[in-house]
């Protein structure tokens, strides 16, 4: 399903917001979409965002922190190619500069979680824990917490 299809109902749906927090799938790699289409993907989820229509008395715009998935990982049991790893591991620089060009938070998953040995892809319970305890550092962050 497409973020930029579902995005609206989601934040109207949950509003008022303080924070938005969007982390690509390992899937965006794996359907072979090139670094600079994916960025265009965000960079549309972004806009949206900020320009959606908030029906509060007082609307405030939230805050967004972009998350660079972990790069894939070569594996015997699943079809990773090496070419799949290198885009991965470039990813996390494009989601960075987008961040810093349209004023959004960044964190890179690929500094505390790896994707699984078991497909290449998925992160194992202790990397999906490890993740979440480290974004309490930029969340609190932002929500001056």
């Amino acid at each position: 399903m497409r973020g930029d299809a579902v995005l609206p109902m989601l934040l109207h749906s949950h509003a008022p917001l303080d924070l938005v927090v969007i982390m690509l799938g390992t899937n965006e790699i794996y359907e072979t979409r090139p670094n600079h289409l994916i960025r265009d993907g965000l960079e549309r989820l972004v806009e949206i965002i900020r320009h959606h229509p908030w029906r509060m008395p007082e609307p405030v715009v939230p805050q967004v922190l972009l998350i660079s998935p972990p790069p894939v990982t070569l594996c015997e049991t699943s079809d990773v190619t090496p070419a799949m790893v290198e885009q991965s591991e470039a990813l996390a620089d494009v989601i960075e500069a987008l961040a810093d060009r349209l004023g959004c938070g960044f964190f890179d998953a690929g500094q505390v979680a790896r994707a699984s040995a078991a497909d290449g892809y998925h992160l194992e319970a202790a990397d999906s824990r490890a993740l979440g305890q480290a974004l309490r550092v930029p969340v609190a962050a932002m929500l001056a917490l």
